[in-house]
This record gives structure tokens, sequence and C-alpha cells, in this order.
């Protein structure tokens, strides 16, 4: 009797004891969910407060790119307003030149009486490019150059075309009959120096004579070594300078 009785007082005490253990170590474990619950807490609070450090790979990426995206925005502006302002597209046939005009002579009459103002127009109106089997002259952007008395003026660059079409009226103010016309043909290139195509010089015997006079006709420029390279047909006269 006695021993059953301790026996079950035994298993009791045990219970008891199981369950204490128990309870301990749930209490541990909200102890330490807590503990790392606050402690988690005041790293944020202190985080928060604390500098962050630098990011070394975004500045380094900032300090770089910006720079670099700037001068390539800006070289790219300039190069194609560049190409813009010399290389005309080839449909430029189409294209009025407005800026000047060659008289016609039933506007004025020829005279050999020197205007207030002189001033010689010469209307470039196109050429052909004869050296087609070179890789040279494969695809010019051509434009022309006037001299005369030693003022130099060109034309807008065709683009890619052996048969350029300027239709454009280039003007010298100031200039009077009696000196000798020269014109050139260039390949423009935007990268590098421009190409020489060819060059002739035109005679005073040519040209016009009389003030309000215009001649129509067709030149062949050379290159250094004498070849035939383009024909080009221009339109020249002298007459008064208006101011437009």
């Amino acid at each position: 009797m006695r021993t059953a009785l301790r026996r079950q007082l035994c298993t009791v005490y045990k219970r008891n004891l199981s369950l204490s253990s128990a309870t301990q170590r749930r209490s541990r474990t909200n102890t330490k969910c807590k503990l790392s619950y606050y402690q988690s807490l005041m790293y944020k609070r202190y985080q928060s407060n604390s500098p962050r450090k630098p990011n070394i790979a975004l500045q380094r990426l900032i300090r770089v790119g910006v720079p670099v995206f700037v001068i390539g925005t800006g070289i790219y502006t300039i190069g194609k307003r560049v190409i813009h302002d010399n290389v005309a597209p080839a449909s430029a046939s189409e294209m009025k030149d407005t800026k000047y005009k060659v008289r016609r002579k039933h506007q004025l009459e020829p005279t050999e009486k020197e205007p207030e103002s002189p001033a010689l127009y010469i209307r470039v109106i196109e050429g052909e490019v004869f050296a087609e089997g070179q890789d040279h002259f494969s695809a010019l952007d051509a434009y022309a150059m006037i001299e005369y008395n030693g003022k130099k003026k060109k034309t807008k660059a065709i683009g890619s075309t052996q048969h350029p079409v300027w239709n454009e009226t280039v003007r010298f103010k100031g200039a009077k009959i009696g000196q000798e016309l020269t014109l050139s043909i260039w390949d423009y290139d935007a990268l590098s120096s421009n190409d020489f195509v060819g060059i002739i010089s035109i005679p005073v015997t040519d040209l016009p004579t009389l003030y309000n006079e215009t001649k129509h006709f067709s030149v062949i420029v050379k290159d250094l070594d004498g070849n035939d390279t383009a024909k080009v047909t221009i339109a020249v006269e002298f007459s008064g300078y208006n101011g437009k």
C-alpha cells in the first residue's frame, strides 16, 4: 500500500516537474523572441540615426557616365548641325533659291554704265561627275567653290550623287567687270579634309561684258593632271546691288 502510494506521488511530482520545465522553456523562448525583437528595433533606430555608407560604385558611375553622356550628346548635335549646314539632300533640284536671283534681260536693259553698287551674281545650276569608274568619286557630296577678284563663295554640298543639282546663287558685292572667274568642284567630307575634284578658270572674254547681261554656259573642270572630271552649268550676271 505504501509502495503504491509512493509510486503515485513520484508520478505526480515528475509530471509537475516536466510541466514546470516546459513552462520555463517557453518563457525562455518568449524572452529570447522579445529580446531579438527589441534588438532588431534598436538596430534599425541606430541605422537610421547613423550616417549611411556611400555607394562607391554608384558614385563612380555618375562621375564617369554623366560627363561622357554630355560630351557625346554635344558631339552628336554639333556634327549633325555641321552636316545639315553643308550638305543638302540629293533632291535639291526641287528646292527654289529665293535669296538671290539672276536678273533677266527683260527686267533691265544691258548697259555699259556701271551702277552705283555693282555686284556679280552667279547661279550654279547643275553638274555631272565623269569619274564614275573611280572609287574616289563613287559617291560625291559635291559643292562648288567660286572665286572672283580674291573673294570666295561656295554652294551647299549635294549628298551622294554623280549628278548634283545645286540651283543656288552666290553674290559678290562690289564686283566689277574685267576680272577672271575661277570655279572648282570639291567633295565634302565631314570627318576629314575635303577632296579636290577639278577646277576651271573662265576668262574675261567669256563673261558678260555689259551690266544686266546674263550668260548661261557649261564648263568642264579638270584635275591637276589635266583630266576632265566634271561638267558644270552656270549663269553669270553683273548688275546693281539692291540690298537683297
